[in-house]
């Protein structure tokens, strides 16, 4: 629940970028030199290395939505959920999450203690890739503590107070953009051969497809660990494999687990 806890300022968001064991670089890459294995910084230092892991995350997926960039909060960065932070203090109460996944659902229960709070969803039903039985007892949650629901309800633009969707405008005072992720337009498209030919390997939502799986940290975390493992193993071992081992949902007072 970092999300929530980031909002509640349970958790200062500084500490979360700090390893005592592995120095963080505060300053972003520019390119890299595959072929003599340099590493290219925008603070204008050159890194040399064995061995590259690109992890750059995704990015916001807009969908070229007019307003969205504009109008709306979203949820990828510790700056943006500051910035939402600051927004939910200044007394707004009617609150419109977009995109009903897994973490506009749990947003939306966690919000909901002191906000009015409208989920909408493009789909036909909440959480696409759960269980229908998770989706009906999630549903029956959301009634219970009067969170709105627009499933069917396709965004079409956002304008300042106002969300134009295809079954009519919906008011809001904040205004939070959930509807998915898209690669990292920062970084060239992964080829699998870089790992041999250069020494470079990627992981995350970075490379996420239908075979290596979804973009969600549950995944990132599972390739993280079969790399780490690889390289121990003096680069022997079988090829990542997903495996999706379900996803814990939160509700106001209990953990739903999905299988």
């Amino acid at each position: 629940k970092l999300i929530p806890n980031v909002l509640r300022e349970t958790i200062n968001t500084r500490e979360l970028c700090v390893s005592p064991k592995n120095p963080v670089l505060p300053t972003s890459a520019t390119g890299i030199d595959k072929e003599n294995r340099f590493l290219y910084l925008e603070n204008g230092s050159v890194l040399q290395y064995d061995y590259l892991v690109l992890a750059p995350g995704s990015e916001v997926a807009d969908y070229n939505i007019p307003g969205v960039k504009t109008h709306t909060h979203f949820l990828k960065t510790l700056e943006d959920l500051e910035k939402l932070r600051t927004a939910l203090q200044g007394g707004s109460n009617r609150v419109v999450i977009m995109g009903a996944g897994p973490t506009g659902i749990e947003l939306a229960f966690e919000l909901s203690k002191f906000h009015n709070v409208s989920l909408v969803e493009a789909a036909p039903t909440i959480l696409p890739t759960s269980s229908q039985k998770t989706q009906y007892y999630i549903r029956e949650q959301l009634e219970k503590y009067k969170i709105a629901l627009h499933v069917n309800t396709v965004v079409k633009s956002v304008a300042e107070k106002e969300i134009c969707t295809s079954n009519g405008p919906l008011a809001y005072e904040v205004a939070i953009w959930n509807c998915g992720v898209k690669r990292n337009s920062a970084f060239a498209t992964y080829r699998q051969e870089w790992a041999d030919e250069f020494g470079i390997f990627a992981i995350g939502d970075y490379v996420a497809s239908k075979e290596n799986g979804p973009p969600t940290a549950q995944n990132a975390r599972a390739q993280g660990m079969h790399l780490a493992k690889y390289f121990n193993a003096g680069f022997q071992g079988k090829p990542y494999k997903y495996e999706d081992r379900g996803k814990l949902i939160h509700t106001r007072d209990e953990i739903v687990w999905d299988t």
